[in-house]
């Protein structure tokens, strides 16, 4: 009979090796991404700032145009004509709204894409808090604007009242938002009446604006 010498088992055994550094290689890279999942969007984004007395308001509106940040507050808990200057090089959204908002009455929370600014609570406003964290569910909102023949409006401004969370209508007069829960959507386009729409339970909705047809007879044709 002839012997199995070692070399021979050691062959033998290593495509057994290989395998199990294949699995156990494929679990760390998946362990890895698993992670970096979890550190979250506003922790591994940078944003490089460089503000001189604008308002706070324009401020949110450089951060809403340079990242996929979206502020949520209300008008009155801010003042949003407060002159800031502030230069960032490669900062989390956390320092910069924190810096931002100093001397500011308010806290803030990031929850993946979206700021949410709250009045500072006093003795007694917990309920109160707890109401405005129901108010502040998001729902994604898919709606077309069209004028009163159906025609689809490209280019109509989409607003939620109250913020600076907006978008426009595409060419076919669709749009996407999300926006808190019982928001109010200020649609407007020029040559038509602007319409508030309150946003219910639907996740779709159709909006007609009528032509202003006062703004029509101003108009003044130069020939």
């Amino acid at each position: 009979m002839k012997k199995t010498s070692k070399r021979d088992r050691l062959k033998k055994s290593c495509p057994k090796l290989d395998l199990k550094m294949k699995i156990t290689f494929l679990f760390l890279i998946f362990a890895f991404l698993q992670l970096k999942a979890n550190i979250g969007y506003g922790q591994l984004e940078k944003i490089n700032l460089d503000l001189n007395e604008v308002t706070l308001r324009e401020a949110f509106l450089e951060i809403e145009g340079k990242t996929k940040f979206r502020f949520f507050y209300k008008n009155q808990d801010l003042n949003l004509n407060r002159q800031v200057t502030l230069k960032a090089r490669n900062k989390t959204i956390d320092t910069v709204v924190a810096e931002l908002l100093q001397g500011e009455e308010v806290n803030f929370e990031v929850v993946d894409k979206q700021v949410v600014i709250k009045k500072k609570l006093k003795v007694g406003d917990l309920k109160t808090e707890q109401v405005e964290k129901v108010n502040l569910i998001q729902s994604q909102i898919n709606g077309t604007v069209s004028d009163g023949q159906g025609i689809p409006l490209a280019g109509a401004s989409i607003v939620e009242k109250g913020t600076s969370n907006g978008t426009q209508s595409d060419f076919d007069g669709n749009f996407t938002l999300e926006v808190g829960q019982g928001a109010t959507l200020v649609v407007s386009y020029i040559g038509f009446i602007t319409q508030e729409v309150t946003v219910s339970d639907e996740q779709s909705i159709e909006i007609k604006l009528l032509e202003n047809t006062a703004a029509l007879d101003e108009v003044v044709v130069v020939g």
